[in-house]
């Protein structure tokens, strides 16, 4: 193989990483508004990577200096077996070391900002709280986003009273899914959107919006995108 077909053929390995690293971050990102968010985390991650291995090299030139290498043994032996799950090797090259850290990072990025979107998803009010609200105050005409934390799906509606009809899903008198798991034990989470506020003309846009939004179809109890 000469030096041109060498060159041909390492662009297109290299292009076909880069795609499917790609690929893959898109696929583990959820949340595309949090991106400066994950990438943030991908930074703070990688530097505590370095730090990581700027700690180890100092224990290591103090241990040698102190001619402690025996006593330290289990010690890497441990660090390297429970590094993340990467496998141990013998002659591992500083551009595996590279790609595997680079992965780590982006993993613990992605965990960041999933647990970060799924505590403010967590904010809305409780199916008892929903309840009193119905008894106590008068509802507006809006739409109403169901979030089962405990299995992390979506149920999107719409209602000229968002707090009567919100409720009747937590008192048997709507979607059966959603009742079965609630009576099971799961928490769940209520938010709502007024559409006098919300800038649509109608319920069905508003409703059909929030369903895209949450991907309350694939990832949720709506069976079907909104009303057309």
């Amino acid at each position: 193989m000469n030096t041109e077909q060498l060159f041909k053929a390492t662009t297109i390995i290299c292009f076909i990483a880069a795609f499917i690293g790609l690929i893959y971050i898109i696929t583990e990102l959820r949340a595309f508004s949090s991106i400066k968010e994950f990438f943030q985390n991908v930074k703070y991650g990688a530097e505590d990577i370095l730090e990581e291995h700027r700690t180890r090299k100092e224990e290591e030139k103090a241990l040698v200096k102190n001619n402690e290498w025996e006593e330290s043994e289990e010690y890497d032996e441990y660090d390297e077996d429970t590094s993340y799950g990467k496998p141990k090797t013998e002659n591992s090259s500083g551009f595996f070391d590279f790609l595997w850290n680079f992965h780590r990072a982006v993993h613990e990025g992605v965990q960041e900002v999933n647990y970060g979107v799924r505590t403010r998803q967590a904010s809305g009010i409780s199916p008892e709280r929903l309840i009193s609200l119905r008894e106590h105050q008068k509802g507006f005409t809006g739409v109403y986003i169901i979030y089962n934390y405990s299995k992390d799906m979506y149920y999107v509606g719409q209602a000229q009273n968002v707090y009567v009809r919100c409720s009747n899903h937590f008192l048997g008198k709507g979607n059966a899914d959603i009742y079965a798991d609630y009576k099971y034990g799961d928490e769940f989470f209520i938010e709502f959107e007024s559409l006098v506020e919300s800038g649509y003309d109608n319920l069905d846009d508003l409703e059909r919006y929030y369903i895209n939004r949450y991907d309350a179809v694939r990832r949720g109890y709506n069976k079907k995108r909104g009303n057309r």
